[in-house]
């Protein structure tokens, strides 16, 4: 990857932000569960814009998810507190790598 003078990449564009902050807020309050889509994003933010983006990318994933949650809207419409505990924590688990 090629990089710039202050060792961040070379090439990043403005949008690649602006991406996260259309995608996440789509995810986290559309009618069917969308939260599968935002992980391909944290795993482009993170080699794209180093641990600093990719942490923000994916602060701001669990903060809407969790306000969604909380506010009972989106995906999260009509479930009980364990379903909805149950449908934050799923997602990561399936992504995650048998040790």
């Amino acid at each position: 990857m090629r990089t710039s003078a202050d060792g961040g990449p070379a090439d990043a564009h403005p949008w690649g932000g602006s991406a996260a902050c259309c995608v996440v807020p789509l995810a986290a309050y559309s009618s069917i569960s969308l939260l599968f889509l935002v992980y391909p994003l944290i795993i482009w933010a993170a080699p794209r814009f180093q641990v600093a983006g990719g942490m923000l990318c994916a602060l701001l994933t669990s903060v809407l998810a969790t306000v969604a949650a909380t506010d009972r809207v989106g995906a999260f419409d009509g479930l009980s507190r364990i379903e909805v505990m149950a449908k934050l924590q799923e997602q990561p688990a399936r992504h995650r790598r048998p040790g």
